[in-house]
């Protein structure tokens, strides 16, 4: 009984050992190498294609889109997603939620090598690549 015991002990004991401290640098490196874009989405957003259904889309006189955002508020107008202007609470440094009538609608960001802005929006398939805009 011993043995079994022992045995036992020292095969739950090495893993733990041997695996524990990579975990915990996985867990500092995800935590503190996290991207936080909460300055650079500030400002006015124009879309210039998007994504929707795995069908890509250019965007033009019918189909637009743009977002302004700024320290409290989002304003959505164009033809691609409802026209809303809202506040909005920040989920981490990539996302942020605002609520239309009692739906929570989650926005993840991210920018890609030429600097445009990428959304992709929660519980759908739309993805949206936007320039700056001046306006």
């Amino acid at each position: 009984m011993k043995k079994i015991l022992f045995t036992s002990f020292i095969l739950v004991l090495i893993p733990t050992i041997i695996f524990v401290p990579i975990y915990a640098l996985m867990y500092h490196t995800a935590n503190s190498n996290v991207k936080d874009y909460t300055d650079d989405i500030i400002g006015n957003w124009e879309a210039f294609q998007y994504y929707y259904e795995a069908e890509r889309f250019v965007c033009d006189e019918t189909d637009n889109l743009t977002v302004e955002i700024n320290d409290k508020a989002i304003q959505i107008s164009g033809s691609i997603l409802e026209n809303i202007e809202t506040s909005y609470t920040w989920i981490s440094g990539t996302a942020l939620s605002y609520e239309v009538d009692g739906n929570i609608i989650t926005m993840f960001f991210s920018f890609d090598s030429r600097g445009n802005l990428q959304i992709k929006i929660e519980n759908t398939s739309y993805i949206i690549l936007l320039r700056r805009s001046e306006g």
